[in-house]
């Protein structure tokens, strides 16, 4: 489905003809909070779907421990501005940091940097047994347990952004498009005060194969055992 398929599933859901209670600035609203409890569900149970990667050089701050991903100065390679703050994009706005990486020049991977929860948690640096470099993210600020010239590739999920006007891709998904349509109904019917009990049972339905199919990936290996 496209977007604007979804959209005009949406609206055929809740079969409202009255543009004063239900603009379509509102429906746009819902529509993207529906999609997002549909990336929600992805994250739960197949988050490589939604991963981009985002690389960025220490070593042109001058040896340093700490980032602010919210400065122009540390817009990623390739990426239109940073990666949160107010000028980020929807499309390159982290929303949730799964791994990060040290990578060289040409983007290989080095190693993979430890991820703590916050900077008590820091080991010491031991510069006797090669790189141990951690790091947490605290608001805006990636911090770093030691000063680094590492150049590091961030894999995160982003926020999602979708323009229900049109007829682009959305993803390879296709089948489970409509909870997309599904989930925004269940805002609107918060609305209009009233629970569409059809389209809960189908919604529970796609919920569960929609889980079973993000689980085994798009091939049946992992339910094999191998003897």
């Amino acid at each position: 489905m496209t977007p604007a398929a979804v959209k005009s599933m949406f609206l055929q859901f809740i079969d409202e003809t009255d543009t004063t209670f239900q603009t379509d600035a509102d429906t746009n609203q819902f529509l993207e909070l529906g999609f997002d409890e549909y990336r929600n569900v992805i994250m739960q149970h197949d988050p490589a779907q939604l991963i981009k990667q985002a690389q960025i050089d220490y070593s042109a701050l001058q040896n340093a421990n700490t980032l602010d991903v919210d400065l122009a100065a540390v817009t990623p390679n390739g990426f239109a501005g940073p990666i949160m703050g107010s000028t980020a994009t929807n499309a390159e706005r982290l929303f949730k940091l799964n791994r990060i990486f040290a990578v060289d020049s040409t983007g290989a991977i080095k190693y993979e940097v430890a991820l703590v929860q916050n900077e008590t948690d820091f080991e010491v640096f031991n510069f006797d047994i090669g790189p141990q470099l951690q790091m947490t993210l605290i608001g805006t600020k990636l911090i770093c347990n030691t000063d680094t010239s590492e150049q590091i590739r961030i894999d995160y999920t982003p926020v999602g952004s979708l323009n229900f006007a049109t007829d682009t891709y959305i993803d390879d998904n296709h089948v489970f498009h409509p909870l997309i349509a599904i989930y925004a109904a269940r805002y609107y019917a918060i609305k209009d005060g009233g629970i569409n009990q059809q389209l809960e049972a189908k919604a529970k339905t796609l919920e569960t194969d929609f889980a079973s199919f993000l689980q085994q990936q798009r091939s049946n290996q992992g339910w094999w055992v191998s003897f």
